[in-house]
């Protein structure tokens, strides 16, 4: 099995030094136009691919954002994940998704997992939370944000969405101003 070339690799391929090849894929600006058009050019006829995990240590970044699901199933996160990783992307961040399977415990479980691979902001798609995943992003320090439903007093540093039950209520007085009389409530879920 071969192994994976690594920029140690590329290096000796073009017969500078390891921090050179490292200066020009993560700071452009500091080398020169020709050095750094060398370096991508042998890092495409090498194969190399950065380890994204020695960069995450080298920056405290993984550039990654965590959108929490309640679950992959539910056709209605489809284009909030598809929104998300587009705003993601165009923004230079990567989008990783977890699911929480519609659990607390679950969301504890997930919010661990990415906290340990250092992403730099959450995004619930839930608005509560165990006491546990709470402490866990506040003592991070890092940003989160909840979206779908309103709450008065956001969890984290922001919430966005719809009051469901100010929505239910226009709607309600809406239909009975237009004469309707016989209104059916159904709930999904």
């Amino acid at each position: 099995m071969k192994k994976r070339t690594t920029i140690l690799d590329v290096a000796n391929y073009l017969g500078v030094n390891k921090s050179t090849v490292s200066r020009a894929l993560n700071n452009p600006d500091r080398v020169s136009s020709d050095i750094y058009d060398k370096v991508i050019e042998a890092c495409r006829v090498l194969n190399y691919i950065p380890n994204l995990a020695a960069k995450t240590l080298a920056l405290s970044s993984s550039k990654s954002l965590v959108l929490i699901i309640p679950s992959f199933t539910n056709s209605v996160f489809s284009e909030i994940i598809s929104a998300a990783k587009q705003t993601c992307e165009s923004n230079g961040y990567s989008l990783l998704i977890g699911d929480s399977s519609y659990n607390k415990m679950g969301e504890e479980k997930v919010v661990a997992n990415f906290l340990s691979r250092n992403v730099d902001g959450f995004i619930f798609t839930e608005t509560e939370h165990s006491l546990a995943t709470i402490n866990m992003i506040k003592t991070s320090g890092l940003p989160a944000v909840e979206i779908m439903d309103v709450v008065k007093k956001p969890t984290f540093n922001a919430n966005f969405g719809v009051n469901q039950y100010d929505a239910a209520s226009e709607l309600t007085k809406y239909l009975i101003k237009k004469g309707r009389k016989k209104l059916l409530f159904a709930q999904l879920g």
